[in-house]
């Protein structure tokens, strides 16, 4: 009995050690701990927004017209502001981009608060969220100039997931506490603050900063970046996005149905707890195989667990199974961005990064209306059975993205171990 205990502690022991090493790296912690606090600012920004707008309004349909505009607008003009970023550097970008978002956002919440016409709020929250900074895609890209072997970059990504794990885990609850018991302003507020310290901090650290290119192309996306791998990698996050935009709700639905309304919040927190946990696990030990044959198990193991919700009838095994599914969420999102490190030019890393987002939030979107259509006409099970056929999706590109790779010749890491 007393093995367990030891291996268990050996395997932590392992793991810390492994993030240390990483963060202990010449330039990390000046670049990492800056973008941790902007990351936590980003997750708290859009409840942050819906509850200030709904308590100067009085609606949540507008808050949510506000939300929801907030969001595509940093979906479709974020990777754009990330390719200026790849070729002036984010030291000349972000100072001015953090000093325009910070206008749009006063813009937005004054508009607000005097009832201006719902055309005028929209327009200033589309522009908050174009000029929203994308410190995840920043910290990323740093990455590749900081870590000098594939095993060290699968550890800083896994890292990296971590991070996002916690920040949407304890922000939303953050943010909820300072727009209901301070006022329902302090929550954008505060986000708003974290996002531009963290991220003018950020712009100082020229140091670590990925290489600038000075190429011009057409088009809202550089050609380079439509080879077969990369949009392999961007159907991998589009179907992830899926799971995040159809679960949630269909959860929410499910405890209704069964008169457990109350524990909503632990069911959808069971499932970040365990991808936190399965994140720090799978940074902090070498596995076999290639990156591929990891995404291509992870993302079976997601599509099998919410396969396993759909089909069962009870509240329990579903929930159950919907919490396992966490533990490829972290997985996934780092082996992703290996993977891109592997194949975007390093002067492109943080346009790619901040595509794999828009793909993810591309995903959240239509998963939820497509969901929570489905619930509506034919209850949580109707809801359950179409996101597990939308996740499916996700080992299907997951193959896709490993048959690419097959056919590709990598250098650079050729004969190494990276998975």
């Amino acid at each position: 009995m007393a093995v367990l205990p030891r291996l268990l502690r050996q395997n932590f022991s392992t793991g810390f050690s492994s993030y240390t090493f990483v963060l202990m790296l010449p330039g990390a912690l000046r670049f990492f701990v800056p973008s941790v606090i902007a990351r936590f600012g980003v997750s708290m920004i859009g409840l942050g927004m819906l509850w200030s707008v709904e308590a100067l309004t009085g609606s949540f349909a507008v808050a949510g017209s506000v939300t929801g505009a907030f969001a595509i607008s940093e979906a479709v003009v974020g990777p754009q502001i990330a390719r200026l970023i790849d070729r002036a550097g984010p030291g000349r970008i972000l100072p001015s981009l953090i000093a325009v978002n910070m206008v749009a956002i006063t813009l937005l919440l004054s508009s607000a608060s005097q009832v201006w016409p719902l055309p005028v709020v929209l327009v200033f929250a589309a522009f908050a969220g174009a000029t929203i900074p994308q410190p995840g895609a920043l910290s990323a890209a740093r990455w590749s100039v900081v870590a000098p072997t594939p095993k060290d970059l699968r550890t800083a990504y896994s890292l990296e997931a971590v991070v996002n794990d916690v920040g949407f885990l304890l922000g939303p609850i953050l943010v909820t506490v300072l727009s209901v018991s301070i006022a329902p302003l302090a929550g954008v507020i505060f986000a708003t603050v974290c996002v531009a310290t963290g991220c003018l901090v950020l712009s100082t650290r020229r140091e670590t900063e990925p290489p600038t290119q000075n190429t011009h192309s057409a088009g809202a996306v550089n050609r380079r970046l439509y080879s077969p791998a990369f949009c392999g990698l961007l159907a991998v996050n589009l179907s992830l996005g899926f799971f995040f935009g159809s679960v949630p709700i269909t959860i929410t639905a499910m405890a209704a149905e069964s008169h457990v309304s109350q524990l909503t919040g632990l069911m959808l927190a069971s499932t970040s707890v365990v991808s936190l946990i399965s994140g720090l696990v799978y940074g902090s030990r070498t596995w076999p195989g290639s990156p591929e044959r990891v995404l291509v198990i992870v993302s079976l193991f997601l599509s099998i667990m919410v396969g396993v919700a759909a089909v069962s009838h009870l509240a329990l095994v579903a929930s159950i199974a919907i919490a396992a599914a966490g533990a490829a969420i972290a997985p996934i999102v780092a082996t992703s961005n290996l993977l891109i490190q592997r194949t975007v030019p390093p002067k492109r890393l943080t346009q790619s990064f901040t595509w794999i987002n828009s793909a993810s939030a591309a995903g959240i979107a239509v998963a939820a209306a497509l969901v929570g259509a489905a619930i509506e006409s034919g209850g949580s099970s109707c809801g359950f059975t179409l996101a597990a056929l939308l996740v499916a999706a996700t080992p299907a590109a997951a193959i896709l993205t490993a048959v690419t790779a097959a056919r590709r010749h990598v250098p650079e890491f050729a004969g190494q171990e990276t998975g």
